[in-house]
């Protein structure tokens, strides 16, 4: 489900601070920090805070953690606009919202929730002026949203919305019967001091929207949707990775240096020993030798497709469809079910087809992640299964449902 704890060291990405910077006034702004990091496949609430002044919040960041800003408060605007057939982009739906603003000023943000859009407006020197002061500091900005979507955005991919009313710290969100956001509104008495309760671990309002942005780089494999602005900057992910890189670089690309350089004098003696071992061999009976290869080669090949290909077992395909079959809950719909998939990456490296033997591999559609759930541990429990795993999902907005794909190892 999340972006893999080796892939993240690779990147130089250990943690991830979301950053919500709420403008009180035009020279008033409260900050507001949470940190978090992945590990084993899931999200852990490092350490949050709540600071009135820039220079306190910079002393609690950290230049090795992106970024992901939060632009809220005055100065930015929410209009809410009926979706099209047609396919606008930000700059047509600004010229239908508010005619006449120029679009060179500001930054622009869509969400849309089903038939429903909103467009976020801020004023390029309100948004510069912060970023500036965050890239001064040495720090990366992976990403920027605008206003309270990006939490709206991370409780319906968590399934946590079931109310056609939900309040996150004063932000509140009104829903239709077809779980579409239709309304926004920021109501500051309905500001409390309560936790969000996220798989056992509380996460304290006042931070949610900067815990969103840390979630949401992690759920969207370290890029961006519709729930982020326009605004673009060399300090962005793939900076923060290339001075990672420069940072870490010196180090592997010695120790790779050294391996290989050691891998190739181990090889070139055993090859080396070899060679004068077939030499003596071929010199004296060359046919008999040339033969005997020829023969061992194609008998290794076709054992190594039938093995690979998973057909010299019984598969029981019958069997195990109806084992799968008879647990699928009402919410969740299957639109794949592959048998030994084909592997795609390790036949495009073997430029050859490589099955990926004793696995099945399932791809649906569900309204509910706790559902499912129950589905992957009802798989679990059958001994003809001996691993089930989430290979991927995530929540399309455009359709209200979550996309999953789970692999099934075989005993």
């Amino acid at each position: 489900m999340f972006q893999s704890s080796i892939k993240n060291i690779l990147l130089g990405i250990d943690k991830i601070a979301g950053l919500e910077i709420v403008m009180d006034t035009e020279s008033s702004c409260s900050y507001r920090i949470h940190i978090v990091s992945e590990k084993k496949g899931k999200i852990h609430s490092e350490v949050k805070y709540v600071v009135s002044k820039w220079e306190e919040a910079a002393a609690l960041l950290h230049a090795d953690t992106p970024v992901f800003l939060v632009l809220n408060g005055k100065g930015v605007i929410h209009k809410p606009f009926k979706k099209t057939d047609a396919d606008e982009d930000a700059i047509q739906i600004l010229n239908k919202v508010i005619p006449n603003m120029n679009v060179q000023d500001v930054y622009l943000q869509v969400f849309y929730s089903g038939h429903t859009g909103f467009l976020s407006i801020v004023r390029k020197q309100v948004l510069e002026s912060h970023a500036k002061l965050i890239l001064e500091k040495g720090f990366s900005i992976a990403a920027v949203s605008l206003g309270p979507f990006i939490a709206y955005d991370i409780l319906c991919q968590l399934g946590l919305l079931k109310e056609t009313s939900y309040v996150v710290n004063g932000h509140v969100f009104e829903r239709n019967d077809k779980a579409e956001l239709v309304a926004y509104t920021y109501d500051a008495s309905r500001i409390t001091s309560g936790d969000i309760l996220l798989d056992g671990e509380k996460v304290a309002e006042a931070s949610f929207l900067a815990y969103s942005a840390g979630v949401h780089l992690y759920l969207t494999d370290f890029g961006t949707d519709t729930t982020s602005c326009n605004y673009e900057t060399e300090e962005g992910i793939k900076g923060h990775v290339w001075k990672s890189v420069k940072k870490r670089g010196g180090i592997a690309l010695l120790v790779i240096s050294f391996t290989l350089l050691l891998s190739n004098f181990i090889f070139y003696n055993i090859q080396f020993r070899k060679n004068n071992i077939l030499k003596a061999s071929y010199g004296t009976n060359q046919y008999k030798i040339k033969a005997i290869d020829s023969l061992q080669a194609e008998v290794k090949n076709k054992d190594r497709f039938l093995s690979d290909a998973g057909w010299l077992k019984h598969t029981k395909l019958s069997f195990y469809s109806d084992r799968i079959a008879s647990t699928v809950l009402p919410s969740i719909k299957l639109t794949e079910f592959s048998l030994n998939p084909l592997d795609e990456s390790a036949s495009r490296a073997e430029k050859k087809l490589i099955f990926s033997t004793y696995h099945i591999l399932i791809k649906g559609t569900c309204t509910s992640v706790a559902d499912l759930n129950a589905w992957i541990k009802e798989l679990q429990k059958d001994d003809s299964f001996k691993k089930v795993t989430i290979e991927n999902f995530k929540y399309d907005s455009k359709i209200n449902q979550s996309l999953f794909v789970i692999k099934i190892k075989l005993t």
